[in-house]
Order: structure tokens, then C-alpha cells, then sequence
């Protein structure tokens, strides 16, 4: 599968189940190691885990994302989005990455994005956005979307 919610990889108290050392693939490759008590990553609160080289381009990952947070089959509005390399065959699946700069945070007129405490997540007010979509320009990496239907914008919240 190539998305893994992190609740199901990470407890509450940050640990990773069963494991005392976590390996993470590069994108050149590389492998890097990070290792401490029982698993436990100091500051590590929820994230989602996407494997580039796994995704074959299915779409099923947005369909999943569509029909949880709008109830309809619908990839537009997924908040996970596959990038297709046309000239070389790839997908690339991406999603809001929760930086620790949160410019779409910092940019927000009304303050409608706020940081979920349990699980770190940057998230949309949907009663304080008025739509102004600031923050979807803001955001260096294009993951915050704005819903047409709605007039608010989403971006993931790693309900995962």
C-alpha cells in the first residue's frame, strides 16, 4: 500500500509499535536510520507515510480521501493528489507535508488555520475560513486546494 496513516504506525506517546530502530527511504535511495528508546522519536506526532515507488497511479488513495472527508468519489476533492510524469511513466502521490514554517498558517487573514494539538496537524476552520484562498498561494508546496462547492479551502488533516 502506498499510504500508511501514522495512527496506525505511531501510539500517542510517539512511539513506533515492535520497533527500536525506523528505517526511511530517500529519494536517492539512501537509507537513514533513526533509532531510540522503544521507537520513540522526540517531537514526532502524526504524519503520513507515502512511498513514491509504489504508486502505480490507481487513484485509489484519493478516491479513499474524497469519500472520507466529502462523502463522494471524487478526486478533485481528495486532499492527497497524484502528480503524473507523463514523459517517464511515474506518479508521484503528495499531500500537505504539516511543515514546521506553515505558511498557509502565517498567511491567513482570519486565522483559520490552527495546529490540532494531538495530532500536530495544520487545520482548516471551516467556520472561520471565508475562502479568500491567501493561504493556497501561500503554500510553496500547491497542497492547499480550494472546494469550489463549499467556497472554503482543504488541505489534509492526517485523519488518516
Amino acid at each position: 500500500m502506498v499510504i500508511s496513516a501514522r495512527s496506525r504506525m505511531v501510539k500517542k506517546n510517539n512511539t513506533i509499535r515492535g520497533c527500536d530502530r525506523i528505517l526511511i527511504d530517500g529519494p536517492d535511495g539512501a537509507r537513514t536510520m533513526l533509532a531510540g528508546e522503544r521507537g520513540r522519536i522526540p517531537g514526532l506526532q502524526k504524519s503520513l507515510v507515502i512511498i513514491p515507488d509504489k504508486c502505480t497511479g490507481c487513484l485509489q488513495c484519493e478516491l479513499a480521501c474524497s469519500y472520507d472527508n466529502e462523502l463522494v468519489f471524487n478526486p478533485a476533492k481528495s486532499r492527497i493528489k497524484i502528480f503524473d510524469f507523463h514523459d517517464t511513466g511515474q506518479f508521484v502521490p503528495y499531500t500537505c507535508t504539516q511543515c514546521d514554517e506553515a505558511w498557509c498558517m502565517k498567511a491567513c487573514p482570519v486565522d483559520a488555520i490552527s495546529v490540532d494539538p494531538a495530532t500536530g496537524a495544520k487545520i482548516v476552520s471551516d467556520m472561520l475560513c471565508v475562502g479568500c484562498k491567501v493561504c493556497t498561494i501561500a503554500c510553496p508546496f500547491g497542497t492547499v486546494n480550494y472546494n469550489a462547492d463549499t467556497g472554503k479551502v482543504i488541505k489534509c488533516d492526517l485523519c488518516g
